[in-house]
């Protein structure tokens, strides 16, 4: 892990780009926040991509129309700095009874939409692991034929990896 400041402005510039383009559903639109207020997050520069590429290609996946939604905010349950992206969708949902499998490698929930749907199943699962790599946690909320919603809390690592001088005013 290499943390650094993360500018999330370019994250969710860099991830929409990417789905926008690749996602194919005409009845579907994706929305996300507007970049001129972002928290600051010190993290991996590279893991919050994967985890949200993960998590949002998933929704525009299983939703056939409306909305797939992404907010960025500071975490305001924390007592420590934290990052709370959460990803909305209109789709199809998951059974209350199957949501704890969902992040079981290779499981994916049978309904009309799978077979319609390419994929093996680990985007969740690989999504919940970088999340916990990171320190943070993947909240998964779910209703059958209203949609889903994911919340990924991301802590601040800056404190973590403060260079702290050594006794001579040398830094580590």
């Amino acid at each position: 892990m290499r943390p650094e400041t993360v500018d999330l402005r370019l994250v969710v510039t860099h991830l929409s780009r990417l789905l926008l383009s690749s996602h194919g559903q005409e009845g579907v639109t994706l929305a996300t926040p507007g970049l001129e207020h972002q928290p600051a997050l010190v993290t991996d520069e590279t893991l919050p991509v994967r985890i949200l590429r993960n998590v949002v290609s998933n929704a525009l996946k299983f939703t056939e129309r409306g909305e797939v939604s992404l907010t960025v905010t500071a975490d305001p349950e924390s007592a420590a700095p934290a990052v709370l992206f959460t990803v909305t969708d209109t789709g199809a949902g998951i059974p209350s009874a199957e949501i704890d499998r969902v992040f079981e490698a290779f499981y994916q929930v049978r309904g009309p939409l799978q077979s319609k749907r390419t994929g093996t199943g680990p985007g969740l699962p690989y999504a919940r692991t970088l999340t916990e790599l990171l320190g943070g946690a993947l909240i998964l909320a779910s209703q059958v034929g209203v949609g889903a919603r994911v919340r990924t809390r991301l802590p601040d690592l800056g404190h973590l990896y403060t260079k702290e001088p050594d006794a001579g005013g040398n830094e580590p």
